[in-house]
């Protein structure tokens, strides 16, 4: 092969890069099959994904959702206050598969089990596309988890009237592991809270690189029980999640951190040294 072709193959490797980037963002998923950033680049989503997140894992090999963990407040042991009727919410299941990609699922039907256990867990029970594909609860399993961990779900719903009074302490109503790109955090349960649309009333959220992302950046307003038994109760402002293989590659953030002491920047330079200090309290 000259080199000629050599240098024409390396141009369109790199060019290719370049337009698709590292990663995907969930963002990028919001409508099933369409890019939000390509198709609608000064889109401005209207709807606040308020209060609820929950994580699952998807079996890829299948394509079959599991029942998913979807932790409540433990201290009260309360139930997962979510109306029966699918109609009222919108469900959105952002999967990554095998092949890299990021699928869309619509999800026909919600229920839940009702009352949580001793342990704070209410299973949320999703039929996709009117059928039932029940499979057991492999998130919570040691054994089963290692076999499907190159697989992420993240799962929000959303009620569609702005009436949240069935929904019990929303602040705190869901719990979630969350995965950073130094590794796996198994036990630093975050609670998520409201999107940026909340708190900026025009403001459009920029990336590390000044560019608008989605306007739905998520707060984390505690951390309970990580690695080293710290709790910790700093409070830090996400807009972006970008996921490649089965690590969250980066986090972009606001242009602030807050935690209970202080108001510190957040740059890309001490981005990994703020989330340690976050997760383990050092």
């Amino acid at each position: 092969m000259s080199k000629l072709s050599l240098t024409f193959i390396t141009l369109l490797i790199i060019s290719i890069s370049i337009k698709y980037g590292y990663g995907h963002r969930l963002s990028d998923y919001v409508n099933p099959g369409f890019r939000t950033t390509d198709i609608f680049p000064e889109i401005k989503i209207k709807n606040h994904f308020k209060n609820n997140f929950c994580s699952g894992v998807l079996i890829s090999e299948f394509h079959v959702l599991t029942t998913l963990n979807c932790l409540v407040n433990n201290k009260d042991n309360s139930t997962l206050n979510i109306d029966k009727n699918p109609s009222n919410y919108v469900v959105s299941i952002f999967s990554k598969s095998n092949d890299d990609e990021f699928l869309f699922h619509n999800v026909s039907s919600i229920s839940t089990s009702g009352q949580a256990n001793e342990n704070g867990v209410a299973i949320l029970k999703l039929e996709q596309n009117g059928n039932k594909d029940m499979v057991k609860n492999l998130y919570s399993n040691e054994k089963s988890r290692g076999k499907i961990h190159d697989t992420v779900t993240f799962i929000h719903y959303e009620k569609l009237t702005d009436n949240l009074s069935k929904i019990s302490n929303p602040s705190k109503l869901l719990k979630s592991n969350v995965l950073l790109k130094y590794g796996r955090v198994c036990n630093a349960s975050i609670y998520y809270s409201s999107f940026c649309g909340e708190y900026t009333s025009t403001t459009i959220c920029k990336n590390f690189h000044g560019e608008p992302v989605f306007n739905g950046a998520m707060e984390i307003i505690g951390l309970v029980k990580n690695d080293n038994n710290f709790n910790c109760q700093k409070k830090i402002i996400i807009i972006d999640i970008s996921v490649h293989r089965n690590w969250i590659s980066s986090i972009l953030f606001r242009n602030e951190i807050i935690d209970a002491s202080s108001e510190a920047p957040v740059t890309e330079d001490n981005f990994n040294i703020m989330i340690r200090k976050i997760l383990t309290g050092n």
